[in-house]
């Protein structure tokens, strides 16, 4: 089997021989002949091109094989390039549509942002055109509210005026009255005093008409304003009487009615 020999069977494997003659004798017995050369050599040869043979058609199937290996491994390569080529391509592909998806994503933000912006615009608008009413609807509240006001303030400064007014035409008119009345009482006066020198005079003359150039004198005072000086009774003067030797007494200062007739 596939143990080693031992020394027993190394021995029996010997040639036993006693002499030398011996051992090349059973030399020669073991060498074979010419015969036994020749077709020891021709199955040799037989079996080197037997081998040959076998090694040529084992080298054609190693060739085959290798070749089929090749192909297979060719075969392979080419599906494992196709499949690396197909991952390529879709993730190229892929590449493509998340880029196309990264730009329609902006391209859809982009229009939410502008219609935001102008919904913005818009609301901002109404809020301002809202907000322009509303403080025009107030500039005419507080136009109206100062109108009414100052209506009111010119009706009570009318009234004040009207008050004030009134009081100074009661003020006028009672002055003018107040005038009115001294001028009457002036006349009155001026009348009375008229009315009691012609009576003095028509005592004196013993004549109902009074002479033209005194009368003229008279009327000449009644325009100045200027009471005719009412001489003293008649019984005064005729109980007065002065010496023939008396001198005149001096005229009073006072007495307009005189400097008029001077």
């Amino acid at each position: 089997g596939g143990s080693a020999p031992n020394g027993e069977t190394l021995v029996r494997s010997t040639t036993q021989a006693a002499t030398a003659r011996d051992f090349t004798d059973a030399l020669h017995a073991r060498v074979p002949n010419a015969q036994e050369l020749e077709q020891e050599a021709e199955f040799f040869l037989q079996k080197i091109k037997e081998s040959k043979r076998a090694g040529s058609v084992a080298r054609k199937e190693r060739e085959r094989r290798r070749r089929r290996v090749l192909v297979e491994q060719q075969r392979e390569q080419e599906q494992v390039e196709e499949s690396k080529l197909e991952e390529v391509l879709l993730d190229k592909l892929s590449q493509e549509c998340i880029e196309e998806k990264a730009i329609s994503y902006s391209v859809w933000k982009t229009q939410k942002y502008e219609d935001i912006i102008i919904k913005n615009r818009h609301m901002r608008q109404q809020s301002y055109d809202a907000r322009k009413k509303r403080d025009h609807k107030e500039a005419i509240e507080r136009d109206k509210a100062l109108r009414k006001e100052m209506v009111e303030t010119m009706r009570e400064q009318e009234e004040r005026e009207r008050v004030r007014y009134r009081a100074i035409e009661r003020k006028r008119q009672a002055g003018d009255r107040a005038t009115l009345l001294d001028e009457c009482d002036n006349i009155l006066q001026l009348m009375s005093s008229m009315a009691f020198s012609g009576l003095h005079q028509e005592q004196l003359t013993d004549r109902s008409e009074i002479d033209e150039t005194l009368w003229g004198e008279w009327m000449s005072l009644f325009v100045e304003s200027v009471a005719v000086a009412t001489p003293e009774p008649l019984t005064a003067s005729v109980s007065t009487i002065y010496p023939l030797t008396a001198v005149p007494p001096q005229p009073d200062p006072q007495d307009v009615s005189e400097a008029i007739l001077n």
